[in-house]
């Protein structure tokens, strides 16, 4: 996805709200209200110390922190910063003077990106406790890894969550789980699209020869069908599916509509999957806004026409 200056893609999920005891019916609920004003107040003592909450992935190669955050009366946004370590140098280039330049990373840095997330604050659903939430989808830093950060902020609260058992105290933390928001299914897509791809990834340990590092190094495996289409094309998601979903974590399914226009989708499940789970799965609903006020690919705070402009989708 290619981003300029004035223009973002935002799209609706989902957030629901679990916890570390989530097996033990006595351990109580942990609300939105009850977990981000320790957050906020975390974030606020990190950045006296002109630091942030970070969380590490691949043996610090990549790095998700927590750069801005805001509370509003109605919503909480987040602006989540991503440093890539492993990820190749820019290239820019001139084609007409036939110039290109790379920019070089220095030291200990990464390419970087951010994303902002606007979490509402009143539950959807108070018995799952879940949340509307609205993304600014980057390619590169994904839901996943957001969610990952925000589970390794929730569980450093521990200390500061606990119930009575059996005269025993237990400590526990939130556990949250997004998942996507979309308006039609693969069934509905594939009965005038077809299926292109799909791709399998997974990530393996490679020792640094120069350190006592292990990085992970991405490894893919592309499957092209034949042009398949309707029933034949979700059967055959399937069948890949849970072909490749033990050895591949990351299942990627790449789908053109009827307008021809190019959708690729993450599947990620621990378990085999029937035909009529493959159909019912939805698509990401991606909404274009134009920006009045310029935004750079790696923000350093919350840009606040973004922000307005993302209304109508978190209420929608």
């Amino acid at each position: 996805m290619i981003h300029d200056d004035y223009t973002r893609y935002i799209s609706q999920c989902k957030l629901i709200i679990k916890h570390s005891s989530e097996d033990d019916k006595e351990a109580p609920d942990i609300p939105l209200s009850s977990f981000m004003p320790l957050i906020i107040k975390r974030y606020k003592d990190q950045l006296e110390k002109n630091s942030m909450i970070t969380y590490e992935m691949f043996n610090g190669q990549i790095i998700i922190g927590l750069s801005d955050i805001q509370e509003h009366n109605d919503k909480y946004v987040l602006l989540f910063e991503y440093s890539n370590k492993i990820a190749s140098d820019p290239f820019f280039n001139e084609p007409t003077k036939r110039k290109q330049r790379k920019a070089s990373k220095r030291g200990n840095e990464g390419y970087g990106l951010t994303a902002h997330l606007i979490i509402k604050k009143e539950a959807d659903d108070t018995i799952l406790i879940r949340h509307t939430c609205v993304l600014e989808e980057i390619t590169g830093l994904n839901l996943t890894y957001i969610e990952k950060a925000l589970n390794g902020i929730c569980r450093d609260l521990k200390a500061n969550f606990s119930y009575k058992k059996d005269d025993k105290k237990i400590n526990f933390y939130p556990k949250l789980e997004f998942y996507r928001s979309g308006s039609q299914t693969f069934k509905e897509i594939l009965n005038d699209g077809y299926v292109t791809q799909l791709t399998a990834i997974k990530y393996i340990p490679v020792p640094d020869i120069d350190s006592k590092t292990v990085r992970k190094q991405e490894q893919r495996l592309v499957i092209t069908p034949y042009k398949v289409n309707e029933r034949k094309a979700l059967n055959w998601i399937r069948l890949r599916h849970n072909q490749y979903r033990n050895e591949f974590p990351l299942i990627k399914v790449t789908i053109v509509d009827k307008n021809k226009k190019l959708h690729t989708e993450d599947i990620k499940h621990d378990k085999d999957l029937t035909l009529a789970e493959i159909e019912s799965l939805r698509l990401v609903e991606k909404e274009k806004i134009n920006l009045s006020n310029p935004i750079n690919l790696c923000q350093s705070k919350i840009h606040e026409d973004l922000i307005d402009k993302s209304e109508t989708l978190l209420y929608k």
